[in-house]
């Protein structure tokens, strides 16, 4: 979203998809979906960011916020490794909140504690306890592992890198 509020002409730029944190959007997020929110350090639309995070916070919507520190917009698209490491990233909150165990084992328990040297940053998100799936159950009004509507396959990930973009097709990457 922020890639296309940046090359977008002005009068798009208050479309809430083209930039969901513009200052003038003050409109209530409560029961909004769960939200992981990455931001980069060097980001000129951080603030924007930051807002957002906010106002994901207030209305309890935000599961975590991780920074990443020592990049621009777009450095997912120029660092493969930092890439791989987001991706690992939203894959877990991803596989929390909608409650699949496929490929559990190949997965860090916490990417961003795992991430070493690149020291990706957790900002926070909502402190009301349980895991992302929990809250957002309970948020939607029914439990954890009944939840409609939900469907992931249960079939081992292939190996390689967690996300679909770095592979160009299956055994190549980019």
């Amino acid at each position: 979203m922020a890639s296309l509020a940046a090359g977008s002409p002005p009068r798009d730029r208050s479309d809430p998809r083209v930039s969901p944190a513009r200052p003038s959007d003050t409109g209530d997020l409560n029961g909004s979906a769960p939200a992981l929110l990455v931001t980069a350090e060097f980001d000129l639309l951080g603030p924007e960011g930051e807002r957002y995070a906010g106002r994901l916070r207030k209305a309890g919507a935000l599961v975590d916020h991780v920074d990443v520190p020592k990049a621009d917009h777009g450095y997912d698209g120029t660092d493969a490794d930092r890439a791989r490491e987001i991706c690992a990233v939203i894959a877990r909150d991803v596989r929390q909140t909608v409650g699949t165990g496929a490929g559990e084992a190949d997965w860090p328990r916490d990417p961003v504690a795992d991430s070493g040297s690149r020291g990706l940053r957790r900002r926070g998100g909502v402190a009301d306890g349980g895991t992302p799936r929990d809250r957002a159950a309970s948020r939607a009004g029914g439990a954890p592992d009944g939840r409609p509507g939900v469907s992931l396959s249960r079939e081992p990930r292939p190996s390689g890198p967690p996300c679909p973009f770095v592979e160009l097709a299956p055994g190549t990457r980019r």
